[in-house]
């Protein structure tokens, strides 16, 4: 793709208006808005700020090409769904119109993972890498969803520091552990008022159906990736005549018990860490064989201390082999961990970083608190005590003892065993949905972290979907780098037709 130079905008003040209610939220009788839509421009200055929950003041911006006709605008929302006419929240929205209104199919509404990831980067991604006749046809549409980005966002006194030990390995530090997510939670009750306790995926859903009111489409395009699959599917589930087609790319299903769960996560990440290896093995650039890789990560110390811009940071053994799980499943990255390890056997310091360690860390602690305070809330099952804990670890040890049980689903459930929410409203997590259009799930056999048996159960819940299937090392196939012209293709076109015909389900 070519060179792009990216611009500064600003989200404008806008007025909105009430109008006509299309459809209704579980039978509730609410006056829907809709959006009055302005240009963002590098020129502008930032002479608005929406208020948040608390009237905290919230900069808003954007960055994308000066040449796109980018709009921004709000839309009101209940904070709570059911009390309609109680306090509203704004959230943030952005779009792109399609290029040939005379051949236009409707709007492209695009939903990021996480959660807690706010949506700009993803939205001018997907614009940008699209085929020409998706961006031709389409209005492409992104928001931040509620407590996220610049929708409400969420804040705390304490911040992710808090989450300590990361990984317990005793009930000594599992109780410690508990402590401390029960401390940072209420510093957010504490500094966001009665936020958190709507910070879910049931919400953004309903949130989903007021922004398709609002645009006036009385069917819209869904794309999801990873956790945006969950809120796809559920729409779908809860609003099966008002979706036109679905894209789940990277699928979410959380339907299985704990330990099922858990088995079929560190069961990808061994498939896609064997090619690692294997990777590096016959790989000269890489730099090191399959024996040095496991000898390094088997002799991590407990701390490694380091500088990084005139600023003392420390990572912990835990927080490493989580970053490592976590990036093994994008094969671009795997020369960056590869010469991070060889950073490893450094004996005396100064230890030196590189840009995967501190930018996958800073990245993961900026989305970590909503990414808890949605995922505790949508799953209560996560909420479980030592007992149950340490049998889990146990599962993910007797498949890759090599990572010690520091993988992305452990983590998340120590800190869902914490995060009390008496509020919460328990995602479903097995759609039985049979729409009238169109499903297409989009799976790599080698994703570490949506695993492709993920798609098989959600192709059983969802009547009449495809699977596409891939053997990319990646989660989130679809416009990625990598991405080969088989699946882009197959995908494109099924959003243009929002048919199976004339694709190809099988890019292997």
């Amino acid at each position: 793709m070519k060179n792009i130079n990216l611009v500064c905008g600003v989200l404008l003040a806008i007025s909105v208006i009430s109008c006509k209610q299309k459809n209704s939220v579980d039978g509730d009788h609410y006056k829907y808005e809709k959006i009055s839509w302005k240009s963002c421009s590098y020129n502008q200055q930032n002479d608005h700020n929406v208020t948040s929950l608390k009237g905290n003041e919230i900069p808003l911006d954007c960055s994308l090409p000066d040449t796109t006709p980018y709009e921004c605008g709000t839309l009101n929302v209940p904070l709570n769904w059911d009390d309609i006419h109680g306090k509203k929240i704004a959230l943030s929205l952005k779009r792109v119109k399609a290029s040939k209104q005379d051949k236009r199919i409707g709007t492209l509404i695009s939903i990021d993972g996480g959660p807690g990831a706010p949506s700009l980067d993803f939205f001018k991604n997907i614009y940008f890498s699209a085929d020409w006749e998706l961006k031709d046809k389409f209005d492409h549409f992104s928001y931040d969803p509620r407590g996220i980005g610049n929708s409400a966002p969420l804040s705390c006194f304490q911040d992710i520091e808090k989450i300590s030990p990361f990984i317990p390995k005793s009930e000594e530090q599992f109780l410690l552990l508990q402590k401390n997510v029960q401390e940072l939670r209420q510093s957010c009750v504490d500094k966001s008022v009665n936020l958190l306790n709507y910070i879910n995926t049931e919400s953004v859903v309903k949130d989903l159906e007021a922004i398709r009111v609002a645009l006036n489409e009385d069917k819209i395009t869904l794309y999801g990736v990873s956790y945006g699959t969950a809120v796809v599917a559920t729409y779908a589930h809860r609003y099966p005549n008002n979706t036109r087609a679905l894209v789940l790319d990277g699928v979410l299903d959380r339907s299985l018990a704990l330990e099922e769960i858990v088995k079929n996560d560190i069961s990808a990440l061994k498939t896609v860490y064997d090619k690692f290896l294997d990777y590096c093995e016959n790989n000269p650039k890489c730099g090191l064989s399959r024996k040095e890789i496991n000898e390094i990560l088997s002799n991590l110390k407990n701390e490694y201390h380091y500088n990084l811009n005139g600023e003392e940071k420390v990572l912990t053994k835990s927080e490493i082999l989580f970053i490592i799980s976590y990036n093994l499943s994008s094969e671009s990255r795997w020369d960056n961990i590869a010469s991070n390890l060889i950073t490893f056997k450094e004996i005396n310091p100064p230890f030196k970083i590189n840009n995967i360690f501190d930018f996958s860390y800073n990245k993961f602690r900026s989305i970590a608190v909503p990414y808890y305070a949605v995922t505790c809330a949508d799953y209560p099952k996560f909420n479980i005590n030592w007992d149950k804990y340490s049998q889990l670890r146990k599962i993910a040890n007797d498949i890759l003892p090599i990572f010690d049980g520091n993988i992305n689903i452990l983590q998340t459930v120590g800190v869902c065993s914490g995060w009390e929410n008496s509020a919460s409203k328990p995602l479903l997590t097995e759609h039985k949905v049979t729409i009238p259009e169109k499903a297409l799930l989009v799976s790599s056999e080698n994703d570490a972290n949506t695993p492709h048996i993920n798609a098989k159960l959600k192709q059983k819940q969802i009547e009449g979907s495809k699977v596409l299937e891939s053997k990319d090392v990646k989660h989130g196939l679809f416009l990625s780098s990598s991405a080969d012209k088989c699946l882009n293709n197959s995908v494109t076109q099924f959003l243009l037709n929002a048919s199976y015909s004339n694709i190809n389900l099988n890019c292997k």
